[in-house]
């Protein structure tokens, strides 16, 4: 019997294949290969807490490819039930050049100048931001004249809309534009222009951008669904160029602005209930179209309106569906989850853990898994939840022996500054909690690293009277939050077992969610 006539008859099961496994006794360093079942393989539990199970290559290459197939089969069975998308093979793209040049640009990198006109349609007037992927700017869509008779529209969520320049000067682009109705024009509505850098790979990624926000805007309203709304694409002077709605502050951003300069704390907790609920429509959205968003942080979070508390998540340029080959380098690192980091198979719950963590940030004012490293992020996860890695993701972790030593210790290996070092690894970090002052002994110069966060303990277990999440709830009690419904929320979402994590669609019945203030 082949694998595919496995996978492509689900009726078939699995439970006597041969699972070959390797078990290794550091005790007394003895090697054992034994067969067993698939059904007693995930029943095996080591006889001690040094013996430490991993699974050999063959069957870690057997499983990813029966995961990633398994994915495929599910995509297609959507797709025919037209739940999926199945026309996104090709789309077009606008070209706008002048009829009367060619050739390249004279410089490689679009040039900002205020008064700019884009494309014949968008006045630049400022810079608002940058990144390695490409710069943000403000323009005015010269296509969208504001007369003085709208004074209907909501300018409150972009805070700034029609301030600073609603009387500059438009050029004569504007003026050919007529007036029937002899109306006033005051201005020009406000657009966000993403001018993507001019490279080859960040060319390719646009266009995913580009599709993935098609694709997102076409099946429901993106008010409604609470994600950013994509106006108009085109490839102008070398640069693939998106333009979306102007929208306001992230939540990185107004969370400082709020705790340095106003009086009155913002996010209280209703606030933070609309917000979270606001986050989780738009997940479970986006994750019924198959998709993965992987960058969920609270500068992806930006307001439409800090009156009504509107918020909407923005940039999938790092998206991919359930069907693509899944990559462990995903997602800002204070806001992995820690099946990316272990390397185990993920899905759509990976941005239920961050929503868990950013939503913990907003209260306290500090990012919750604060990390230099990866190590070090992982072993802040364990002491803020106080509950050891399962057992399970450690088997399947393709990484887990980079962070997890024989004695199932977290710990970090390099040189003297803390970087991998192939030719000096001398060099050995255990992370030990605060509040023990032993330390492991191990080859090398012996360095113990006291964080908050850290710890030595196996993470195969954890002691008895440790709570679990003791810490995340000292942190919030200290800011005053102590409501059981937001506890049990940010815990639901930050269950270190990502297959014991509520998806965004069962979140959505969470009672912290279902209260209405």
């Amino acid at each position: 019997r082949t694998f595919n006539d496995t996978i492509n008859n689900p009726g078939v099961s699995l439970s006597n294949r041969p699972a070959y496994i390797t078990k290794k006794n550091f005790t007394d360093y003895n090697y054992q290969e034994c067969a067993v079942t698939e059904g007693e393989r995930r029943l095996f539990k080591p006889s001690s807490p040094f013996e430490f199970v991993v699974e050999i290559e063959r069957d870690i290459v057997f499983d990813a490819v029966r995961a990633k197939e398994q994915r495929r089969c599910e995509f297609r069975r959507l797709a025919e039930e037209g739940k999926a998308p199945v026309t996104m093979g090709s789309f077009n793209l606008r070209v706008i050049m002048d009829p009367l040049k060619t050739g390249f640009e004279e410089e490689k990198t679009f040039p900002i100048e205020r008064g700019t006109i884009v494309a014949d349609r968008y006045q630049i007037v400022e810079m608002l931001g940058k990144a390695t992927f490409s710069r943000a700017v403000r323009c005015y869509d010269l296509c969208q004249p504001l007369y003085e008779e709208d004074d209907a529209q909501d300018t409150e969520g972009s805070d700034s809309s029609m301030k600073n320049g609603n009387q500059f000067n438009v050029g004569a682009n504007g003026g050919r534009r007529s007036n029937e109705n002899k109306k006033k024009i005051v201005g020009y509505a406000e657009v966000c222009l993403k001018i993507i850098n001019n490279s080859k790979d960040f060319f390719d990624q646009s266009l995913d951008e580009i599709r993935l926000l098609t694709l997102i805007n076409k099946h429901r309203d993106p008010d409604k669904a609470h994600v950013i709304r994509l106006i108009d694409s085109f490839y102008y002077k070398e640069h693939t160029m998106l333009v979306t709605e102007l929208l306001s502050d992230n939540l990185y951003e107004y969370s400082k602005y709020n705790r340095e300069e106003e009086d009155t704390f913002y996010f209280t907790l209703p606030r933070l209930r609309r917000i979270a609920r606001q986050i989780t429509e738009a997940l479970e959205y986006v994750h019924g179209l198959n998709l993965i968003h992987a960058d969920l942080k609270p500068e992806n979070i930006l307001f439409v309106s800090h009156r009504r508390c509107i918020v909407k998540v923005i940039d999938f340029g790092s998206s991919c569906f359930l069907s693509d080959h899944l990559s462990s380098y995903i997602q800002s690192r204070s806001y992995r989850a820690p099946e990316v980091i272990l390397g185990c198979d993920y899905d759509g719950r990976i941005d239920v853990w961050s929503l868990g963590a950013i939503m913990v940030e907003l209260v306290t004012g500090e990012v919750l898994f604060t990390s230099e490293t990866v190590p070090e992020m992982l072993a802040r996860i364990v002491y803020v939840c106080g509950r050891p890695l399962p057992r399970r993701m450690l088997w399947e972790g393709r990484h887990t022996a980079k962070f997890i030593n024989k004695f199932g210790c977290i710990y970090e290996q390099g040189n003297k500054d803390g970087e991998d070092s192939v030719e000096d690894s001398s060099y050995y970090y255990l992370y030990t909690p605060v509040h023990e002052n032993t330390t492991s002994k191990v080859s090398g110069k012996k360095t113990s690293i006291d964080v908050d966060g850290a710890t030595n303990k196996n993470v195969l277990s954890v002691s008895e009277d440790e709570m679990p999440y003791r810490v995340l709830r000292q942190k919030l009690a200290a800011h005053d939050v102590t409501d059981n419904d937001f506890l049990s929320f940010v815990e639901a979402c930050l269950t270190l077992d990502h297959k014991a994590r509520p998806t965004s669609k069962e979140l959505l019945s969470h009672p912290f969610l279902a209260r209405h203030d």
